[in-house]
Formats: structure tokens, C-alpha cells, sequence
């Protein structure tokens, strides 16, 4: 059985984390209700329409850009949940400056403000996927850790750039692992 998320990877900024999920975009859209008492300042959401049923594929040449005026995250989602669309990315930015990116490619990016919320948001996360409660300290910054019901993070091995980066680090880190 699979779980909400398939893994996670603290960000080098060490205040921000990147949570992998199993299903699309959409599906995943009721996250963003954790964040419904935070007023939104600038959000990007890329979409497609869904095709009626004899018009065939979705075409990715088709791709708009969501213009609802809203600074509320539940109106928004309201708004998303009833339209008959493909949501292809999704950048939020609130007024405490947390900003929250959902992809199709299935990464959900939360940037806040401290440590201290980083791990509260990590927590709440684990709770509503039903992984028990571990030691965020043992997870090492840029390293994707596999989450699993019984067992603590497992570490793939592999350290990943991310976009607080600089450009040496990127550079060095393209030497040693290619």
C-alpha cells in the first residue's frame, strides 16, 4: 500500500523542504488547506483544459495561466475544484513569506521562515500520511530520504542541488557525480 508521500529532502537553506507524492497535482490540492489562515500575496498556477471527451489528448500547447484574483487559499481551492482543468504547476507566495510550489512531476516545495516551522509543517505532514513521527535531525540537507511506515528515513545516497545552490556548488557537484 502506498502512503501520501514517497519522500522527503530537507533543502540547503535549511528552512525549507521538498516532499515527493504519489499522485498528481490535483489530487494533492487539499494540502494547501493547512495554509487557509495565511493571506496570499502572488501565486502562478499553470493549467490546461481538460479535453471534452471526443477531442482526444491534452495538449501541452494549450497551457494558460490562472488569473482569479483571490488572496484567500481556500477560495482558491473552491475555485480549482470546480473547474475541468490539468494543473500543471502551482507557486504561492503568503504573506509571511512562506512559499509553497506544486509540480506535475509530483514535488511539493515548502519554503518557510524558521526551522522551527519547517519541522512543525514536516510533522503535520507525516500525521496526515500516517508515518509515525521521526527525528527530523537525522535527515542530512539535499539528500532524498525514502519514508516507509515502520522504519525511520531511509537515505538514497545521492545528494541533489536545489535552488538555493550557488553556482560553485552546482559546478563541483556536476564533477563529482557524473
Amino acid at each position: 500500500m502506498k502512503h501520501l508521500f514517497h519522500s522527503i529532502c530537507l533543502l540547503s537553506d535549511n528552512k525549507s523542504f521538498a516532499l515527493e507524492c504519489w499522485n498528481l497535482t490535483e489530487d494533492n490540492l487539499w494540502l494547501l488547506a493547512h495554509f487557509g489562515h495565511l493571506e496570499i500575496i502572488s501565486k502562478k498556477i499553470i493549467y490546461l483544459k481538460l479535453p471534452r471527451k471526443l477531442e482526444g489528448s491534452i495538449d501541452k500547447s494549450k497551457m494558460h495561466v490562472l488569473r482569479k484574483n483571490t488572496n484567500n487559499t481556500l477560495d482558491l481551492l473552491e475555485y480549482l475544484t470546480t473547474r475541468k482543468i490539468y494543473i500543471y504547476s502551482i507557486e504561492i507566495e503568503f504573506k509571511n513569506k512562506t512559499r509553497i510550489k506544486l509540480s506535475s512531476n509530483l514535488y511539493f516545495n515548502i519554503n518557510t521562515n524558521t526551522i522551527e516551522e519547517r519541522n512543525r509543517l514536516i510533522d503535520l505532514f507525516m500525521i496526515v500520511s500516517g508515518i509515525p513521527k521521526f527525528d527530523i535531525n537525522i535527515l542530512k540537507p539535499n539528500y532524498h530520504y525514502y519514508l516507509e511506515y515502520k522504519v525511520a528515513p531511509i537515505e538514497n545516497g545521492l545528494a541533489m542541488p536545489n535552488e538555493f545552490w550557488s553556482q560553485e556548488n552546482r559546478v563541483a557537484w556536476s564533477k563529482v557525480s557524473f
